[in-house]
């Protein structure tokens, strides 16, 4: 009896009267989209193709082509290789919007390994926190958060932190002038400490580097961990997967329709949070739109921006 009734309900059930009125908003193109397997970087190298000699990044007026970013990506890629980093290893970049994050950033899913992706204010306890759940060993940090966290890192599994100052892609005039104004007050590693590297020092460790990567990582695999706010807990890892990413910024791409390469957008949103990653980062990179990164607002700043760049997007 029950299978009688079962199939008497499908023979004759109504058809859902419930419509669906955002795909009025999309062409028949648009729905039929197809979202690639590729990896983060993979997807990102192939979308940019010989265009090489676009502007990537745009930072405090530093600019950045893609000819220099991917070069810059694969040595980064060798460093991390260099220091141990194998495939599926996490690796925790607790960095605001700075080329030398972003670099890395892809430099480690171009060998396979977890991008950690933390919030650069986050306290001791928060930060010790994150990186003992994500089992991570590998630290990327802003100086002056040096003498923030190196307490805490024997609390963890850290085995090696590079630290970055915000002023390293900076032109040589701003770089002065960020010495004497921040730069002068930050307390660093003492010389010689083995467990720190500096960005350039780090570099280095991959110029000799030239074995494979043996990335074997798969579209299912994930490719990042983000961390929830913690409003109604202990905050959680978020673990993305490749595919999962590269589909927000395929349907990025389909909603910014006027978007054309060589346009600009300026990145406020910070890169430890999905929106900040993804739409105002992978997507335009991937849109081959020059991406002007702002590592904290500063309404001075971005008043100049708008009046020299005269972004496309904000």
């Amino acid at each position: 009896m029950g299978f009688i009734k079962k199939l008497f309900y499908k023979l004759f059930k109504k058809k859902s009267s419930v419509k669906k009125p955002w795909l009025e908003y999309y062409s028949r193109k648009d729905r039929t989209i197809k979202f690639t397997d590729k990896t983060i970087y993979e997807y990102m190298r192939d979308e940019v193709g010989e265009d090489l000699d676009y502007i990537a990044l745009n930072y405090f007026g530093a600019k950045m082509t893609y000819f220099d970013f991917f070069d810059k990506i694969d040595l980064a890629a060798r460093s991390l290789r260099s220091i141990g980093v194998k495939p599926k290893d996490v690796v925790t970049i607790c960095m605001p919007n700075t080329p030398e994050a972003i670099i890395t950033f892809y430099a480690i899913n171009k060998i396979g390994a977890i991008a950690d992706m933390v919030h650069p204010l986050s306290s001791e306890e928060e930060i010790k926190s994150y990186l003992n759940d994500s089992k991570s060993r590998y630290l990327f940090l802003l100086d002056s958060n040096y003498s923030k966290y190196k307490d805490i890192l024997q609390d963890t599994l850290v085995y090696k932190t590079i630290y970055i100052s915000p002023s390293e892609s900076m032109s040589k005039a701003m770089k002065i002038g960020y010495f004497f104004t921040r730069g002068i007050k930050i307390k660093r590693p003492r010389l010689g400490d083995i467990d720190f590297l500096t960005w350039k020092e780090f570099l280095y460790q991959g110029i000799s580097y030239n074995k494979p990567f043996n990335n074997k990582m798969k579209k299912d695999d994930v490719a990042i961990i983000l961390h929830s706010g913690g409003t109604t807990g202990k905050p959680k890892g978020i673990m993305i997967s490749n595919y999962s990413f590269n589909a927000e910024c395929q349907q990025d791409g389909v909603n910014v329709i006027n978007t054309r390469p060589k346009d600009k957008i300026v990145t406020i949103l910070p890169i430890f949070h999905g929106f900040g990653l993804c739409v105002c980062v992978h997507c335009p990179l991937c849109l081959k739109v020059e991406t002007i990164l702002m590592p904290e607002y500063d309404a001075n700043w971005f008043y100049k921006i708008w009046k020299h760049d005269k972004p496309h997007v904000v």
